[in-house]
């Protein structure tokens, strides 16, 4: 796999996701502006290009860290499971700096029935990343 793959994916997945973005604004006729609701598309392909790269790179790292390693298989399952939950925290951390980054700008919505700090984003991620959608937060205008 070329390094030019994942950010090809990415690529292929805009139009389609600019249209749903569109259509929604023109369907709930909310006062969100157009530029809010593209702004958080571009966000959110930034921030799956940079999910997808960080996978990408750790695995890379893992896979030739792991083949060095000296030890019975066992342990390497073990360390690659770890290095694992450690990737896909780093990738919720950065969606929650997107939400946060997101929320800041003021245009692209907001998080409701919270407070604004960076460890509510972080646990709107996780929530959202993990697919548990708890449902106490709930985010308001394009960031939705």
């Amino acid at each position: 796999m070329t390094r030019v793959a994942p950010l090809a994916i990415a690529l292929a997945v805009l139009p389609a996701t600019v249209y749903a973005q569109t259509e929604t604004h023109a369907r709930d006729g909310s006062d969100a502006t157009l530029l809010g609701e593209v702004l958080v598309v571009v966000l959110g392909l930034l921030l799956s290009v940079l999910c997808v790269l960080t996978h990408y790179e750790g695995l890379r790292i893992l896979t030739r860290w792991l083949a060095r390693l000296d030890t019975r298989p066992r342990p390497r399952i073990l360390v690659l499971i770890l290095s694992l939950l450690v990737l896909h925290q780093a990738e919720a951390w950065l969606f929650a700096l997107g939400y946060h980054a997101a929320a800041w700008s003021g245009i692209m919505g907001y998080l409701d029935n919270t407070s604004p700090g960076l460890l509510t984003y972080v646990y709107f991620s996780i929530t959202t990343y993990t697919t548990l959608g708890f449902g106490d937060i709930i985010p308001v205008g394009p960031i939705r």
